[in-house]
């Protein structure tokens, strides 16, 4: 998602889909807003990935989001496609993370 906004040259009206309730009702619920304002925080402690919330903000405000939440590994053709698409950047990622770690040049 952050990618997707990040590609984005000028603002955009925007409808994203979503099998995360924790990143759509973060949005539409207000959550994202309060953890701002209490600096990255919720009542019990610290939120998840502060920093990919802090990437989204500005991409938030520059362009007109709107999320919908679709349930996850349902018929949905879209889900579906998306899911295969993270399952096979994840594995490549593994994949390479593996090769460096064999060839001795894995830095984390």
């Amino acid at each position: 998602m952050i990618s997707a906004l990040e590609a984005l040259r000028e603002p955009c009206a925007v409808e994203l889909f979503s099998d995360s309730q924790y990143v759509t009702n973060a949005i539409n619920l207000g959550w994202l807003a309060s953890w701002r304002r209490r600096g990255w925080q919720h009542r019990g402690g610290d939120i998840k990935n502060p920093d990919l919330w802090q990437r989204l903000v500005p991409l938030l405000d520059k362009h007109s989001v709107t999320m919908t939440w679709v349930k996850g590994h349902a018929d949905s053709e879209y889900n579906i496609r998306c899911d295969e698409l993270a399952t096979a950047a994840r594995d490549e990622y593994v994949g390479l993370e593996a090769a460096a770690i064999m060839s001795g040049k894995y830095e984390k």
